[in-house]
């Protein structure tokens, strides 16, 4: 898990494949903006497809991970790095406990980040996904 937020970027948020089915409730589904690299991301550490990651938008996000853990992203062109390894898109890295891992905008809109074991956040409504407007999930 992440043991600690050391910077959080700008609207970096926990996103999954969303909450399905309660529309007609007035729940948006939400979710991952591009749910396929969220999925691949997943896929690529391990997790199941849809398990919670974070959505990274702009400005620079900084994070410690407590125990071992392997990440891997997709999306926009970002910068990624462990230490001082960057990690390319579409592959996955270890991160050893401690170690900070520091996600940096170079192009595109967004990059998912995911990470083995997922988040620690609770599901609201089916799901870990923050909803911005409704104040609630990630």
């Amino acid at each position: 898990m992440i043991s600690s937020v050391i910077l959080a970027g700008f609207q970096t948020t926990v996103q999954d494949c969303g909450r399905v089915g309660l529309r007609k409730f007035g729940v948006t589904p939400g979710g991952a903006l591009d749910s396929v690299s969220l999925r691949l991301a997943n896929l690529l550490v391990g997790n199941p497809d849809c398990m919670a990651g974070l959505e990274c938008s702009s400005g620079r996000v900084r994070l410690k991970v407590d125990v071992d853990r392997l990440v891997a992203w997709a999306g926009g062109e970002f910068k990624i790095r462990v230490g001082d390894d960057l990690i390319p898109i579409l592959h996955c890295a270890r991160v050893s406990a401690g170690a900070a891992i520091e996600i940096s905008p170079k192009r595109g809109g967004r990059a998912w980040l995911a990470i083995s074991g997922g988040l620690d956040v609770p599901e609201i409504l089916g799901s870990r996904a923050t909803d911005l407007r409704a104040h609630f999930g990630g």
